[in-house]
């Protein structure tokens, strides 16, 4: 969202200087009410945030995402990005700049009669219009045409649309990147061919530089302080090989689509599975994990093998329903609980650990902090 924000920021003739601030001042939720009396909807008190991508169901499992969400700070964050963007560029129309009103079919007469103190009804509609459109491309947002690539257009409840929102769950946000950023580079015939280049290009770069600032940051909160192999912030020359891994993943990272990003790595996605239970979707690979940790150890109990139901379970209610599992717990969390049941659980869990930390170690050239 930074990179897009700030490329958006500067196509625009924005000041990136007053956008940081302003986003800053929006993280108070009493500047972000002041901008929704513009006509800009407020978000952050409700679910529109938490179902920005509409990929966490509705109900009961709505409101564990979205108070999940709050506590990570995303809506907070997300909303400030927003509603930070949209003040700063209803206040950029006020001069007229050139080109802008034309794209959105301005006349030159319609532009001049403009009084932004006096606004007519049709006048504002158009405005709020440009500004939340514009708005989609700085922070992105689903669109119709990304709903219908996600769930191929069959209606939610039937058959055939649930296997298609399961096996696209959590996969609209490289979706709509696609379809938003790429296809105005491609496609946004309102801008002139040079602007589309330089767009793209800015969106690939930043992207990209933040994309590998997150995947150090998501290692960081596993304990793994120390950087990649390939990263230019690690110490020491860095072969060509690691160095294209890395940027490729990064460049996969920052365009959403993080799961492709470390199968690039490795042959485990962050949920734990493939590229076969990634493709299926995260639903399909919770299944799979707990009919392991449950019909699995029965079956290897009664084929007189070891067991590992407690470990393997706290694993998997670890992973998919611990609500202090956030960023800034992670961590802490890992070291002080998490890894000391296991140690008490399971005797063989130190062999494992260290099996696990020298894979790390071959596949990424990282160490754990503890």
């Amino acid at each position: 969202d930074v990179g897009t924000l700030f490329v958006n920021t500067k196509l625009h003739g924005m000041s990136a200087n007053r956008m940081l601030k302003s986003i800053f001042t929006h993280l108070d939720t009493r500047e972000q009410m002041n901008t929704a009396e513009l006509g800009f909807a407020l978000d952050i008190f409700n679910s529109s945030i938490t179902r920005r991508f509409d990929e966490v169901g509705k109900g009961v499992s709505s409101q564990v995402a979205e108070g999940v969400l709050r506590a990570s700070g995303l809506n907070m964050w997300t909303e400030s990005l927003r509603k930070a963007f949209q003040y700063e560029f209803y206040n950029h129309l006020k001069p007229k700049p050139a080109g802008i009103f034309e794209r959105y079919g301005w006349s030159k007469a319609q532009v001049e009669a403009l009084d932004f103190d006096n606004l007519r009804l049709g006048e504002q509609t158009r405005l709020l219009e440009m500004v939340n459109r514009e708005g989609e491309y700085a922070i992105l947002m689903p669109t119709a045409r990304s709903r219908v690539f996600t769930t191929g257009g069959k209606q939610k409840g039937s058959v055939s649309g649930e296997l298609a929102r399961t096996g696209m769950q959590f996969k609209s946000f490289p979706a709509t990147f696609l379809i938003q950023q790429v296809g105005r580079v491609f496609y946004d015939q309102s801008l002139p061919l040079q602007t589309r280049m330089q767009y793209g290009a800015a969106i690939l770069t930043s992207t990209t530089l933040l994309g590998a600032v997150a995947m150090s940051l998501k290692d960081a909160s596993k304990g793994y302080l120390d950087q990649r192999d390939g990263s230019p912030f690690k110490d020491g020359k860095q072969s060509l090989s690691d160095q294209g891994a890395f940027w490729s993943a990064a460049l996969v990272q920052g365009g959403g689509a993080g799961i492709l990003g470390d199968l690039l790595f490795s042959d485990q996605n962050r949920f734990g599975g493939g590229l076969a239970s990634t493709l299926a979707g995260p639903t399909v690979g919770m299944l799979d994990r707990a009919v392991k940790t449950s019909v699995g150890n029965v079956q290897q109990a009664m084929q007189g093998k070891d067991t590992h139901v407690l470990p393997e379970a706290i694993d998997f209610i670890n992973r998919e329903a611990n609500p202090l599992n956030l960023w800034y717990t992670k961590a802490a969390l890992d070291m002080l609980i998490t890894e000391n049941l296991k140690l008490e659980l399971d005797p063989k869990y130190r062999a494992k650990r260290r099996r696990m930390l020298r894979k790390r170690r071959k596949d990424y050239g990282q160490s754990r902090a503890y």
